[in-house]
């Protein structure tokens, strides 16, 4: 029965995983993934006074965050040629 806890549990994280990368595809900054999932861990520092809601969702989701970092950081370095072209093309 433990066992398929733990399969349940990782069935339902593998969806959170590298979602840095995949909401950041059409920015055209090189590791805007990681930038985003950085930027999801200081939320409570930079949030206004009265968002308190806010804030609590995110602190329920730092484990998840904390765990797609270094896999946006795969996806966003898989993403490097994909991520020049866009920076080319802008400019």
């Amino acid at each position: 029965m433990k066992i398929l806890n733990k399969a349940l549990l990782l069935a339902m994280m593998l969806p959170l995983t590298g979602c840095g990368t995949l909401m950041t595809l059409d920015q055209p900054e090189v590791y805007s993934g990681v930038q985003e999932d950085v930027s999801r861990l200081t939320f409570s520092k930079t949030a206004p006074a009265g968002d308190v809601g806010e804030a609590f969702g995110t602190i329920l989701l730092y484990p998840f965050i904390i765990i797609d970092v270094p896999l946006s950081f795969v996806g966003d370095t898989l993403m490097l040629p994909v991520k020049g072209i866009q920076k080319l093309s802008q400019d």
